[in-house]
């Protein structure tokens, strides 16, 4: 057997040690634990070097032809290879046995803090009590009080019980939570709870994940390096799951004290792929998580990172997969071979481009993320991830009144339906000249589409309009309905009057 490619042997190894290696080209000799680093250095084309330093095999070559002429040498010794081949590797070096499952992850969790709440009361060792509201009542802006109250927490019965509460008050209903935090820090680990919640408007659980980086506090103009003072940046995200819903929500504070840095967010999915995917303005792209050698040798280097539009994802070959969704601000990512999602959440910088003074740059305030993590499968279109994205940017507008006790209210109605799920819904709005709304429709998908839009309130007239919302064309409207035809990413507006 000859490997002709680097993704042939790692079929290999998958065949021989039921692990996956991941393959990382680069034109660096940095070694990567448990990977296959295939790294091209020098001018010698036929300059080529196997070799394993524990669980890393390294190839080397002069460029990508000895590359080559490397994997296929390999093609005899993947089961055993002995001191007279020409590879640096040590003798009887059982190729089989050293990917073994256990040693190729990152092996059996060991516990190191648990509680199961036996006792009668809340452990104040290992947890703290949030106790603390906002006032009472309605606010005037027509928001509503909560807090949390430490005589919501109880433990009895082997479980720990965090109760809500309603007081009544004169000046409206105080409502109450509870809260406790872990007293420890953990850098890294597998976190899990068994808890029971009960049904209800607005309640669900949530973790507070918090961690403190230490950085540079800036960089530094005379020695042209990172500086010597650091500063602390906390870092805190709730991870909240919802009823009903398949994914899972985040939202990232951070209060952002140091300078000229960039931070980004890293989920890694386990996925090996070649591929990912980004959502753009009015399409989804494909692109590869690699970046080619020949790209590297530019005057203006590739970069990893490209724009998108809060939408990146991987996918297995099965169609399953894990998507990042933001909500809004958050236009830049990547994913690499081994399938770790990264998007930059900010870049702290001092200068701009004809702005000497731009102090706002260095980002020196909260920031607040919200996005979600979704896990995929065959039947998952873009436009639900679409659906998704639109949800976490919704705002709701809301005011509180005090009504009579016999009040009623009248059935609510939907004013503009569009009912296929692949046609998105892009905007509604006013038009810019003249009197009527105009509602934009694309295609989120590759295959041809047809939707209706079902309108909840009487219409004369309506018009294909461009961009510009210039004239195109008449659309025929019967009984509030208005049948359109999408071609595949085809985007469509259209005016009523």
């Amino acid at each position: 057997m000859v490997y002709k490619s680097l993704e042939e042997l790692q079929a290999a190894i998958k065949d021989k040690t039921d692990y996956t290696v991941p393959i990382i080209k680069t034109n660096n000799s940095s070694a990567y634990k448990d990977k296959i680093t295939a790294v091209v250095s020098g001018n010698d084309a036929n300059a080529y070097s196997i070799s394993f330093d524990n669980t890393d095999l390294k190839i080397n070559g002069g460029h990508n032809y000895s590359l080559s002429a490397a994997i296929h040498a390999l093609a005899g010794n993947i089961n055993n290879v002995s001191a007279d081949s020409a590879f640096n590797i040590p003798k009887n070096y059982n190729y089989k046995g050293s990917y073994s499952k256990k040693t190729a992850t990152t092996g059996s969790y060991h516990l190191v803090f648990s509680d199961e709440f036996n006792g009668s009361s809340l452990n104040t060792d290992d947890w703290s009590v949030e106790d603390w509201n906002y006032g009472s009542g309605i606010l005037a802006q027509g928001g509503i009080d909560s807090g949390n109250k430490a005589s919501n927490v109880a433990v009895k019965d082997g479980l720990l019980h965090l109760n809500a509460t309603i007081e009544k008050t004169p000046e409206g209903n105080k409502y109450w939570g509870a809260q406790i935090n872990a007293k420890k820090n953990f850098q890294f680990g597998l976190f899990e709870i068994r808890a029971k919640v009960n049904s209800g408007i607005g309640i669900w659980p949530s973790f507070w994940a918090k961690k403190e980086l230490t950085l540079p506090a800036e960089f530094d103009d005379y020695t042209h390096t990172r500086s010597e003072r650091t500063v602390k940046l906390p870092i805190c995200s709730t991870v909240t799951l919802k009823k009903n819903e398949n994914y899972v929500h985040i939202e990232t504070v951070i209060d952002n004290i140091a300078k000229d840095h960039r931070l980004r967010l890293k989920l890694p999915t386990g996925i090996c792929s070649d591929s990912y995917f980004t959502g753009q303005a009015f399409y989804c792209v494909d692109r590869p998580t690699a970046l080619t050698l020949e790209s590297q040798q530019r005057y203006e280097r590739e970069a990893a990172e490209k724009n998108m539009n809060g939408i990146i994802g991987v996918k297995n070959g099965d169609g399953s997969g894990f998507v990042f969704v933001s909500a809004e601000g958050l236009h830049e990512g990547t994913v690499n071979e081994q399938g770790d999602i990264y998007v930059t959440l900010l870049r702290a910088f001092r200068k701009v481009f004809h702005q000497p003074n731009a102090e706002k740059s260095e980002l020196q305030q909260k920031l607040a993320y919200k996005y979600a993590l979704v896990p995929i499968s065959a039947e998952t279109e873009y436009s639900d991830l679409l659906r998704i994205q639109n949800a976490l940017s919704d705002t709701d507008i809301y005011t509180c009144y005090k009504v009579d006790k016999d009040i009623s209210f009248e059935k609510s109605v939907s004013l503009i339906t569009v009912t296929n799920k692949n046609t998105a819904t892009s905007v509604i709005k006013k038009a810019e000249e003249g009197d009527g709304t105009v509602i934009r429709l694309f295609n989120t998908t590759d295959k041809e589409q047809t939707t209706d839009i079902i309108l909840g309130f009487d219409c004369s007239k309506a018009e294909e309009i461009n961009l510009n919302e210039e004239f195109l064309m008449d659309i025929d409207i019967g009984k509030c309905r208005i049948s359109l035809t999408l071609r595949p990413w085809e985007i469509k507006t259209v005016k009523l009057k």
